[in-house]
């Protein structure tokens, strides 16, 4: 966010500075609407990518976490994960501020988990975010580190990790 400036992204669509204000009360505004819509955007996507992908619809975390968790996904941060993407933003963001992304973040949380199940299970609040704080660490980590061998072996680690969980039973 702060290396982001209003007058770049209103010259990059060709508008004036001005203009900005008829749509968002300021830069953060911004950020946050554009959030909320990464958000809805990347779980119709995931909704897409599991419909033609899953082998059983009734398990669909591996498939989810092989997905997340990829090479491809880590090379395409532009199209990826909206929590990896921001969420250091706002970690300097207002309390208000931080209360709307937190906001969002619990209904990605309650979306999600309740799209991916394992083994015909619905995981837990506690469980998703357990799974989610994997999933977003090894992806930043990754494309911290992207172009070394240690960024293919934290998806690796990561992936494998998840995926021996997902093979213990749910209580």
């Amino acid at each position: 966010m702060r290396r982001l400036s209003v007058e770049s992204v209103m010259n990059s669509i060709g508008l004036t500075r001005g203009s900005f204000y008829v749509y968002f009360k300021n830069k953060k505004d911004m950020i946050m609407q554009a959030f909320k819509y990464a958000v809805n955007f990347s779980n119709h996507h995931i909704e897409d990518y599991l419909s033609k992908h899953a082998q059983d619809p009734q398990h669909t975390f591996d498939t989810f976490i092989n997905f997340y968790l990829s090479e491809q996904h880590r090379d395409t941060s532009e199209g990826g994960c909206p929590i990896s993407a921001l969420a250091q933003d706002f970690s300097s963001a207002t309390p208000e501020e931080k209360r709307l992304f937190a906001e969002q973040l619990s209904f990605l949380f309650e979306s999600r988990r309740r799209l991916i199940k394992k083994h015909d299970h619905i995981l837990t609040r506690e469980e998703w975010i357990g799974v989610t704080c994997v999933n977003v660490g090894a992806l930043i980590l990754s494309r911290a580190t992207e172009g070394t061998q240690i960024s293919d072996e934290i998806l690796s680690a990561a992936r494998n990790f998840l995926n021996y969980y997902s093979q213990e039973p749910t209580s």
